[in-house]
Order: structure tokens, then C-alpha cells, then sequence
């Protein structure tokens, strides 16, 4: 019972067992009072004298109400589909508590004992009324608690997201900023300002575009597939000058897949850390695949690890997956057996993107 309130309080947006134990005596005292006349001490009397009929019909209302509010909040779970979930599950409730009241209404002779209400029997209009006033204000309680609490649910999310959009680019800055890879791109220039000057300038520019594009993607949420496969672009030019036949690129990716959306820098990162892991030679050539399908962009390489220890704390593929989940509330799928490694990143379209859930 414990574990059941516990994983329903997501729904609910707080912990409503103060509001229930408070609530239910409270309208099983005043609304007898506001809509049947009942005086101060006859109300406090019939009470403290009947509580379990008092009690019972007031918790069958309102534990109905919420377990209706929780059952729609977790069918229409998605943003876009607020508006669809406020109005079937209160034209539920609505229905829900029509019912409930004519079943009491119809069985008036079971408060036949209590006095004064034995002597009052109400209308079914009153009655309605009686029961449809506490159930629209316990209803407008939940749902401003609940737009509440996802309110701040959301504040929290942008904040992790920027700090994981922060951890990214530091990521990208620190992995072309080592001493290693301005070292191995430096070398590169020097061994072919000699043999081709032209694309020694080439190289210079394209390496310029690499850190222009990080620079530019900060604070950047998400960006087009066709932006970031244009940012990959001047990262691959790189690679191909510096590794020349040791490696081999398949992109495949069709037009309307690049107008697609994903987390900035997710695929560069992926080529980053199979240049980094794995031996790159004529001998052993590394090929990387970077191919769309199924509403994802396939990142894969043929697995050949260098058998020195590459330094790595694995935050990489953590932040990349954390932010996926922050922005898109989708996870990247990882596979890896003995011949190659595979990273699924999902694709999104725009208007997926601000109906999340």
C-alpha cells in the first residue's frame, strides 16, 4: 500500500496525505452546514455521532476524484495532450460524481437515524450542488498542484540541461585543445604546407571552423542534423588530411533526415572517441558509419582498441545520454561486441520536440 502511494505521488505533484486527513473531516462538517442548514453544534453532533457515514461518502468522492485525476495523468502523460486529459477526466469526475450523488440521493433512508438530517431531506438539485462544490475545489487544488510541481520539475531540467550542455563543450574544447591534438594537427600542417599549399590553407581554415562551431553551439539546446553534420564536416576534413587512407567515412543521410533535431556536438563527440580508443593504420584501417535510419542516427567503427591504455573516465557517453534524456526524455541505445561498436542516437522532429512530455 506504502509502494502504491509512493509511485502515484509522481501524479499527484505532492505528498497529498495532509490535504486527505485534513479534508475529508473538514467538508464532512461544513458543506452539511453551508447547504443543508445544519447548525454549528447539530453539524459538530452528527459528527462526532455518525462518523462513519460522514466519513465514508465524503473519502468515496474524493478518493474516486483521484484515482480518476492519477489514471488520466497517466494516460495522457504528454504535454500536448493537457488540454485532452483536463477535459475527459473531468468530464469523468463529472459523471463520477453525478452518479455517486443520485445513489446517495436515492438512498436518503440510510441517514433516517440522524438528526437533524432526517428531517431535512434535501432535493437532488441541492444535494448535486452539495457534492459538485467540494469536488471542484479538491479538483482545482490537485491541478494547481500538479501544473505546480511540473513547473518546477521543468525549472530544475533547464538547469541540469545547461550544466550538461556545459560539461559537453568543455568535453569538445578539452579534447581538441590537448597537447595531443594540436600537436597531431600541427604536424599534419607542417608535412603538407611543403606538398600543397593550397590545402595547407584549407586545413588552417577547416580547423578554425572546428572551434568556431563549439564556440557557437553554446547554449545551443538542440541544433538541426544539418548543422551538425556541417560542424562534423570541417572535424572530418581534419582527419581524412592527417590519416589519409587509414580511414574511411560512410555517411548516409537523406535529406529529410537532416532536417531532423538532436543535442549539439552528439555525433562529433562519437567520432572523437573512436579516433581516440581505437588503432588507426593502413594495416587497420578505422571505418566510422554514420547513417540515419528508423528515426535515429547510427554512429558505428569497426572495433580495433589500442592495445596501450587510452586514458578515459567514460563521461563522454554519459553526457551525451543525459542529455538526451533532459531534452528529448529518450536515451541513446549502446551495443559493442568483438567486431565493432554501435551508438543509437534518436532523432526528433520539432514539433516532437516542444510536445515532449
Amino acid at each position: 500500500m506504502k509502494k502504491h502511494w509512493k509511485d502515484n505521488r509522481q501524479y499527484i505533484g505532492f505528498n497529498d496525505w495532509p490535504l486527505i486527513l485534513v479534508g475529508i473531516p473538514m467538508v464532512s462538517v461544513i458543506f452539511p452546514m453551508l447547504f443543508f442548514g445544519v447548525g454549528i453544534k447539530d453539524s459538530f453532533g452528527c459528527f462526532s455521532q455518525n462518523v462513519f457515514p460522514s466519513i465514508l461518502f465524503t473519502s468515496i468522492f474524493w478518493y474516486g476524484d483521484r484515482t480518476i485525476t492519477i489514471y488520466f495523468r497517466k494516460k495522457f502523460h504528454k504535454y500536448e495532450q493537457y488540454a485532452k486529459r483536463l477535459y475527459v477526466s473531468g468530464s469523468v469526475i463529472l459523471i463520477y460524481t453525478i452518479l455517486m450523488s443520485l445513489l446517495l440521493h436515492k438512498n436518503q433512508h440510510f441517514f433516517e437515524h440522524i438528526e437533524p438530517l432526517a428531517s431535512l431531506k434535501p432535493s437532488f438539485g441541492k444535494s448535486l450542488a452539495a457534492s459538485l462544490l467540494p469536488t471542484a475545489l479538491v479538483t482545482l487544488i490537485y491541478e494547481a498542484a500538479f501544473f505546480f510541481s511540473r513547473w518546477k520539475e521543468s525549472i530544475a531540467e533547464t538547469e541540469r540541461l545547461k550544466k550538461e550542455n556545459t560539461l559537453s563543450q568543455l568535453e569538445a574544447l578539452r579534447n581538441q585543445v590537448n597537447p595531443h591534438f594540436l600537436f597531431n594537427s600541427l604536424n599534419t600542417l607542417v608535412s603538407i604546407i611543403p606538398e600543397d599549399p593550397k590545402k595547407s590553407v584549407e586545413f588552417v581554415q577547416k580547423l578554425s571552423h572546428v572551434y568556431r562551431c563549439i564556440l557557437d553551439l553554446q547554449g545551443k539546446t538542440i541544433i538541426s542534423l544539418e548543422e551538425e553534420m556541417e560542424c562534423l564536416e570541417n572535424y572530418r576534413f581534419l582527419l581524412e588530411t592527417r590519416f589519409g587512407e587509414s580511414i574511411h567515412f560512410d555517411v548516409r543521410i537523406n535529406e529529410d533526415e537532416r532536417k531532423k533535431y538532436i543535442v549539439p556536438m552528439a555525433v562529433q563527440m562519437l567520432v572523437e572517441n573512436a579516433v581516440k580508443h581505437n588503432v588507426v593504420s593502413i594495416k587497420k584501417p578505422l571505418s566510422i558509419g554514420i547513417i540515419a535510419e528508423d528515426e535515429f542516427i547510427v554512429v558505428s567503427n569497426n572495433l580495433q582498441k589500442k592495445m596501450s591504455g587510452v586514458e578515459t573516465n567514460g563521461m563522454g557517453l554519459k553526457n551525451i545520454n543525459q542529455r538526451f534524456i533532459l531534452t528529448f526524455h529518450r536515451e541513446i541505445d549502446v551495443s559493442e561486441n568483438e567486431l565493432s561498436f554501435e551508438v543509437r542516437l534518436p532523432l526528433m522532429n520539432i514539433e516532437q520536440y516542444h510536445g515532449k512530455p
